[in-house]
């Protein structure tokens, strides 16, 4: 990888932006009760047995620094950039937030005139595409939380959405082999999972898994049943939700 795009990087987003207005369009069908779904996971973390941190490493008097990465519900879109959970959680947990994430991105999903401004890119990278970017900042922690956007384009990319996500996680331990890494499994507005996204879920977990990361399970039913926590377009978390996701992450942050 490189700074740049790849040349396949450029033409994917065109078959991705045509996947991900279908994929939309089977969300709204969804909350209306037509979408057949099965059921989500239960909340849960899970930790690997191996040489790999478990917990926030000692860096002595210097607090943690922490890299996320994610996608709109970790950028807070529609909020001031201040009340996303990444950076309550950081300040509640004693990390230093470094905030990588992006609207409309995923582990192959990449975005484009979404956030600009915020990647300064024609094309803002996918979690794959931005591992190099991640390394070189030396984080303590780096937090991966994203997946929802992959699971608009499992019909037409599967097979590259399922490496992307090994890739991710397999680079980022291969460059960040004293890191933290923890997984946190897609979050979305709530309720019902679709079969995509419950298979985004499973290779999620398999690949942090895979590099002994610690994995946070069931994100995705984290703004379920919950009043007042939706913004105005009925599916991003607004400030009060964002409140509810940063309480979420840290209670399992602190099970570990």
């Amino acid at each position: 990888m490189n700074a740049m795009f790849s040349a396949q990087t450029r033409r994917r987003t065109i078959h991705q932006l045509a996947v991900a207005a279908l994929f939309g369009a089977l969300t709204l069908l969804g909350s209306t009760g037509c979408a057949i779904a099965t059921p989500a996971p239960a909340p849960t973390t899970t930790t690997a047995s191996s040489g790999a941190p478990t917990s926030a490493p000692d860096t002595g008097e210097r607090p943690p620094v922490a890299v996320f990465l994610g996608d709109s519900f970790s950028a807070a879109l529609g909020t001031s950039g201040a009340s996303r959970w990444t950076q309550i959680a950081s300040e509640q947990l004693g990390w230093v937030e470094n905030s990588f994430a992006l609207s409309g991105v995923g582990f192959y999903a990449a975005s484009d005139t979404a956030n600009v401004g915020r990647c300064e890119r024609e094309i803002c990278p996918s979690f794959e595409d931005d591992v190099d970017r991640v390394i070189a900042s030396h984080p303590d922690i780096v937090v991966v939380a994203g997946g929802y956007n992959d699971a608009g384009l499992m019909d037409a990319h599967r097979q590259e959405i399922d490496a992307a996500i090994t890739a991710t996680f397999t680079e980022l331990r291969a460059g960040l082999p004293d890191a933290w890494i923890v997984a946190v499994t897609p979050i979305a507005a709530g309720g019902p999972v679709d079969s995509n996204l419950a298979t985004v879920i499973e290779w999620v977990e398999l690949a942090a898994n895979s590099v002994d990361a610690s994995v946070i399970s069931g994100a995705d039913q984290w703004l379920t049943d919950q009043p007042d926590v939706h913004g105005e377009d009925g599916f991003h978390p607004n400030e009060s939700g964002q409140r509810l996701l940063a309480s979420e992450f840290v209670a399992a942050i602190e099970s570990f």
